[in-house]
């Protein structure tokens, strides 16, 4: 018998996202939650066992955050128009500071994981990979991840039941398809 992971997905944006766009969040925010400065509002983060969290690419979101953003900032894209008096002109075209920039997904095994051992939580990490790759390579495709994060200090506690921590992954990477242009709106 199976079962189910939904992993959470959000568009990352410089700054907050507008209303009503519930699967975007401010990039800053979600990545030093990802990151080492751990900026969790979990009722369940325990600070004792950050120190056990691994890190890939980034360690500090504030660090990832800052470079996406530069990143972000310094895009241009030529784009055809006319002048006044209806001339073709070629000009150069920034993003628009609420465009998505990036992404993260949280992939959680919860209950199902309490008897993994190390290789099967590295197989469900990966096969969480092959999986949003194949549903949309455009975004999640391994060259674009830029930050991973395995976090052993939130969720079940160490007294718990079965003397297990719950461990979960965060995957966070910028949304730029095979061409180097910013597609992040895909995630919508």
């Amino acid at each position: 018998m199976g079962w189910k992971c939904a992993p959470q997905v959000m568009g990352l944006v410089r700054g907050e996202p507008k209303q009503g766009q519930k699967h975007r969040a401010n990039i800053r925010k979600i990545a030093m939650e990802a990151g080492y400065e751990r900026a969790s509002r979990s009722d369940t983060l325990d600070r004792s066992r950050s120190s056990q969290n691994q890190y890939d690419g980034y360690r500090s979101g504030s660090k990832f955050a800052d470079d996406m953003e530069q990143e972000a900032t310094e895009y241009r894209v030529k784009v055809n128009g006319k002048t006044k008096d209806g001339q073709p002109i070629v000009r150069e075209k920034g993003l628009p500071h609420n465009a998505v920039i990036g992404w993260a997904v949280i992939y959680n095994p919860a209950e199902v994981c309490a008897d993994w051992t190390d290789a099967e939580y590295a197989k469900f990490h990966r096969d969480c990979r092959d999986c949003m790759a194949a549903i949309e390579p455009r975004l999640f495709r391994s060259e674009n991840i830029r930050m991973s994060a395995e976090h052993y200090d939130e969720g079940v506690p160490p007294e718990s039941a079965s003397g297990k921590i719950d461990r979960h992954f965060h995957d966070l990477g910028i949304s730029k398809d095979a061409d180097g242009h910013y597609c992040g709106n895909l995630i919508d």
